[in-house]
């Protein structure tokens, strides 16, 4: 599966950079969740989203993660510009919204023109399905596995 092109929920996903199966199950259910996402990060890793996913070095950190409200994508702590808790994607029915959770270096969204657009921290910014998000140094797409 390249890049830009959205998973089908029909088949099993992998890791590209591991081979491992994300996530355990048919590929479409974690636990008794459903996968309502695919977060597909720049290196490959595709990770199965059931509900609000906070993303950064310590995502744990986050009260959302912490209660059980959203999952939690503990990138590198190596990464640079990645911040411990540093935006959060809501799957709503209407779509994506992705908020900068006031990171040190932001959180863009590639536009149409194909330029990077920097978010306002802590208010909610929809995303179309597929669009670039950037996250200090790294960045990744999702995908709604349904519409």
């Amino acid at each position: 599966m390249d890049r830009n092109t959205p998973p089908d929920p029909g088949i099993a996903l992998y890791c590209r950079r591991t081979g491992r199966r994300l996530p355990p199950g048919d590929g479409r259910v974690v636990g008794d969740r459903e996968i309502l996402a695919v977060a597909v990060f720049d290196d490959g890793t595709s990770i199965g989203l059931t509900h609000d996913v906070v993303i950064g070095r310590a995502p744990d950190t986050d009260r959302r993660v912490r209660s059980g409200r959203a999952m939690g994508i503990v990138v590198d702590a190596s990464e640079r510009g990645m911040s411990r808790c540093h935006a959060l994607i809501r799957i709503t029915s209407a779509g994506l919204v992705v908020t900068d959770l006031g990171s040190h270096n932001g959180t863009d969204l590639l536009d149409e023109s194909g330029d990077w657009t920097p978010l306002m921290a802590g208010i909610g910014h929809s995303v179309t399905d597929g669009r670039p998000i950037r996250l200090g140094s790294r960045s990744l797409s999702v995908y709604r596995t349904r519409r």
